[in-house]
């Protein structure tokens, strides 16, 4: 059964569409009806007609006649059509300035409830171009607003991407090889370019450490954490990827690696050219050869390889700009989603998270209408508190 507040904003709704014009004039004489008829909509007119009673509280609309307008209305309702109409238009206006000001008083005899209601529209914004620069533990530089830093390795910086110029071998000499780790944060996402043409897509919550300029004979960077797409240029020099439980091997390809510190996965997925992949136990090195169109994950835990056949466009559809969700778990949705827009979320009962839903949906859409996706499809809720989200 719906509540007064409920009942006081379908209602205001219909006003709205009578003021622009948007009702049928059966519409219309129905809603007429129901103003005059409803004991919710005459109560809430008892209630401010008490001139008094208005002046003290809305000193500001003190001049309004509530009775005036009432017997106005009354007196009117068997004019022809068309006065009908425009009369209708003033008086609706009038009302629905009642059901303003009779929301007001609501929430002021109920404020906790109004204080939930505030909370339930916080608004959680999709994520952006922002990442940090740290050159060997010694200089720090916010990518999102420092442009053409100058350090070894001669960079470029635009805000969305950071681009290295390769070092001629006169300038190899003179350069002191040094360490960059860029890392983006939850709600941020980057891109490079690196010095051998490389280009590299951060995600959120990402974290890669590189060797500038590379060595003589190898192309090597470290993923600390997170989720990256590689497209990898074509070089005599190997490109290897590692990570703390697994690496990868290429010489010219385009991949992605998800190595996110709070999964218990490690997988590198190939789009195209050939890798491989390499897991690492103790000292023991296992290597497997990956076609495009496959993903090889290896458990953290127990260093477990698994292989197989995967949707690609799904697996990178985060580099394009998209969310793209096929048959996954709530629980896994909620954690891609709180990862990206940067906030936290529990389950009122877990039974809740194990369902299933697909969809696919721009990554900067706001947060509110992927919510209302799922809302209309499944039978789930969600509660806001501040960073909080409640899935029920």
């Amino acid at each position: 059964m719906k509540n007064n507040t409920s009942n006081s904003i379908e209602f205001a709704d219909k006003l709205y569409q009578l003021i622009s014009g948007n009702l049928s004039e059966k519409e219309e004489t129905e809603l007429l009806n129901q103003i005059q008829q409803n004991p919710q909509l005459k109560k809430w007119f008892n209630e401010f007609r008490k001139q008094e009673s208005l002046e003290k509280k809305y000193g500001d609309y003190q001049t309004i006649d509530l009775n005036k307008k009432w017997i106005e209305y009354s007196s009117r309702l068997k004019r022809t059509s068309r006065e009908k109409r425009m009369f209708t238009l003033r008086v609706a206006a009038g009302i629905l300035l009642l059901v303003s000001l009779s929301a007001v008083v609501y929430l002021s005899q109920f404020r906790h409830v109004a204080e939930e209601q505030i909370a339930q529209e916080t608004i959680f914004e999709p994520g952006t171009q922002r990442a940090i620069l740290r050159v060997a533990d010694e200089m720090e530089y916010d990518l999102s607003t420092v442009q053409n830093i100058e350090t070894e390795g001669i960079l470029n910086n635009d805000g969305k991407l950071l681009s290295y110029q390769a070092a001629t071998t006169d300038e190899l000499k003179k350069i002191r090889y040094r360490l960059h780790t860029v890392s983006t944060p939850r709600g941020g996402e980057y891109q490079l370019t690196l010095e051998d043409g490389t280009k590299v897509w951060l995600n959120a919550d990402t974290e890669i450490q590189y060797q500038v300029p590379f060595s003589e004979t190898i192309r090597e960077v470290l993923v600390k954490k997170g989720e990256i797409y590689f497209e990898v240029s074509k070089n005599a020099k190997p490109f290897i990827v590692s990570s703390s439980k697994a690496r990868v091997r290429v010489l010219g390809t385009a991949f992605n690696f998800r190595a996110y510190e709070d999964e218990g996965m490690i997988s590198t997925t190939l789009v195209e050219g050939q890798v491989e992949f390499i897991s690492i136990s103790n000292e023991n090195y296992h290597v497997y050869k990956l076609e495009p169109g496959y993903m090889a994950q290896v458990s953290k835990t127990s260093n477990t390889v698994s292989i197989g056949e995967v949707n690609i466009q799904q697996v990178i559809a985060w580099k394009e700009g998209w969310f793209y969700f096929e048959n996954i778990s709530i629980g896994k949705i909620m954690h891609e989603l709180s990862r990206w827009y940067n906030f936290n979320y529990n389950f009122k009962d877990q039974a809740v998270a194990k369902k299933q839903f697909t969809m696919k949906v721009k990554r900067f859409e706001e947060l509110e209408t992927i919510l209302d996706i799922i809302r209309r499809t499944k039978s789930i809720d969600f509660e806001t508190k501040e960073d909080m989200i409640t899935v029920k």
